[in-house]
């Protein structure tokens, strides 16, 4: 693999897991309604939106694998605990915040 092809490969993986981030807060957070969704999504740059929804999240799920209370406020979104959200969903998210923040040089 060429030094291009490597940097290529990881631009693609930041994409995928940075999408992957957006859509959990999308799905997660405001039932899909990309409207009130975008009213959160205004940032200078990427590294402060993923900054910002990797915070909200880590709050959120800072140790356990459950939401830490029934009903949250984080930065004007609302969070319901949701017993139905898989171990592997959480995981994947988890695994994706450690790529973004690598790939920003937040780790």
């Amino acid at each position: 693999m060429t030094l291009q092809e490597s940097i290529e490969q990881e631009r693609l993986s930041y994409i995928n897991v940075r999408g992957r981030l957006l859509q959990f807060f999308l799905v997660n957070s405001f039932n899909n309604d990309t409207e009130e969704f975008s009213k959160h999504n205004i940032f200078p740059n990427d590294m402060k939106r993923m900054k910002y929804f990797i915070d909200i999240f880590d709050e959120l799920y800072h140790e356990n694998e459950v939401i830490q209370c029934d009903l949250v406020f984080a930065n004007g979104m609302w969070f319901i605990t949701d017993y139905n959200t898989p171990f592997e969903v959480i995981q994947s998210i988890k695994n994706s915040i450690k790529t973004i923040k690598e790939h920003l040089g937040l780790a």
